[in-house]
């Protein structure tokens, strides 16, 4: 439990980082969807599951993660609240790659 304490943490100062950072510097929409997004999402992702050793932990906290990125973008950027694919597509790359590694393990 120490373990997910200290991921929830580490993954508020890194959001909040990259949201006060894109406060100062403007950040373009397609770095922010195809390079910010899904590396604030999927690695916390990841080490929740290397944590938690249990793989829906990883998809949901991926979840999480990426509607929360969506809904704030979409709220500075377009005054409205919206949810993008990749709110079903991270989650499922993240799913794909704990299935490798579950898959490793067992073999």
């Amino acid at each position: 439990m120490k373990g997910l304490k200290l991921l929830l943490s580490i993954t508020s100062l890194l959001l909040l980082g990259v949201f006060v950072l894109d406060n100062y510097i403007s950040i373009d929409g397609f770095i922010w969807k195809l390079i910010i997004v899904p590396i604030i999402t999927i690695i916390p992702g990841l080490a929740a599951y290397f944590i938690t050793k249990k793989w829906w932990s990883a998809i949901l906290f991926t979840l999480i993660l990426t509607i929360i990125t969506d809904v704030y973008y979409s709220w500075i950027s377009h005054s409205s609240v919206s949810l993008s694919s990749w709110c079903i597509l991270l989650p499922l790359i993240v799913t794909g790659i704990v299935g490798m590694i579950e898959g490793i393990k067992i073999s």
